[in-house]
Order: C-alpha cells, then sequence, then structure tokens
C-alpha cells in the first residue's frame, strides 16, 4: 500500500516537472536574425549561388522561387517540433540589387526567427563568396 502511494506522488512530481519544463520551452524567445549579407556580385550571380546554398544544405528544401522578384523560400526539414505548421519552418529570402555589381540578401522580417536560420545564412555567406 505504501509503495504504490510513494509510486502516485513520484508520478505526480515527475509530470508536474516535465509539463512546467514544456511550458518554459514554448514561451522562449528565440533570436532575431536580421543580418544584411552584401555581396559584390550581380543580382542574377548572386541568386543562383543562393538558390544552389539552399539546395545543397541537408536539413532545407526549396518551397518557392520568383527570381525575377528577387524572393527564395526554405523548408526546415529538421525542425525540432515535427507537427509544428509549415509556417513556422519556413524562411524566406529578398534579394535586392544595390548596383550593377552589387547585391544585399536578407531574411525577411516575418521570418527572422526561424529555427536554423543563422546557419542558413552562413551556408550562404560560404557559398556566394567561394
Amino acid at each position: 500500500m505504501k509503495s504504490s502511494i510513494y509510486l502516485i506522488i513520484a508520478f505526480l512530481l515527475f509530470g508536474s516537472i516535465s509539463f512546467s519544463a514544456c511550458q518554459k520551452v514554448k514561451h522562449a524567445v528565440l533570436p532575431v536574425y536580421d543580418e544584411v549579407l552584401v555581396f559584390d556580385h550581380a543580382i542574377d550571380f548572386t541568386y543562383l549561388r543562393v538558390l544552389d546554398s539552399i539546395l545543397d544544405e541537408p536539413d532545407w528544401t526549396l518551397h518557392e522561387t520568383n527570381q525575377k522578384e528577387g524572393f527564395l523560400v526554405a523548408v526546415n526539414e529538421r525542425f525540432p517540433d515535427a507537427f509544428a505548421p509549415i509556417d513556422q519552418r519556413m524562411v524566406s529570402f529578398q534579394l535586392t540589387q544595390v548596383s550593377r555589381g552589387q547585391t544585399t540578401v536578407q531574411v525577411t522580417p516575418s521570418t527572422q526567427t526561424v529555427v536554423g536560420v543563422k546557419d542558413l545564412l552562413q551556408a550562404i555567406q560560404i557559398h556566394v563568396n567561394s
């Protein structure tokens, strides 16, 4: 009888600890990646290199492209929450021609907190400059 009471108390204690830990994770503040990458290349070349770098990343798949508008969307396939809606796993990039030989790449504001964006930005930086 006493062992079953201890078992119930242990189960309730473990359940309340794990529940409170889950609640803390759901309200975590994610870092914002608002970095603007500047490349000394024409926009067409930069667009193709960004496209290649997304395709080369094993955790990301290409979701949507629009070269005319300088827009790319990728989806994080290794997102921590498998049941998360796709819009929480998508990152979109905007390419802007600054001058004939200079282009900027930035993550659109609505997707700057997607998990994995930092690593993808680093891969783009390396790929475009190589």
